[in-house]
């Protein structure tokens, strides 16, 4: 199934693509407008995105990305993301 594809954008969605006992990777769906809110990773993880434009906000800092940017953020880091457009993004942890 092509979960990334076939996103609806409402509101905002996760979906886990794969885990193991190393690695976890998750889809994200984000509607325009949508707020991913505050929490937590419990690993260092890196967000790659596959679609859209967001606002990657970390310790008082917002980092806006699009299409194909990657970010790398660590473990235990309270942080929230906000989409400009419908986006689609990759966490792997």
């Amino acid at each position: 199934m092509d979960t990334i594809n076939i996103s609806n954008h409402k509101g905002v969605q996760s979906t886990k693509l794969s885990k193991s006992e190393n690695i976890e990777v998750l889809h994200i769906s984000l509607e325009k407008d949508a707020v991913l809110k505050k929490h937590t990773s419990s690993k260092d993880a890196l967000l790659i995105v596959l679609k859209g434009h967001i606002s990657f906000h970390i310790n008082n800092d917002t980092h806006v990305l699009s299409k194909h940017q990657i970010f790398n953020f660590a473990k235990d880091v309270e942080h929230w993301v906000e989409a400009h457009e419908n986006s689609n993004f990759i966490i792997i942890r």
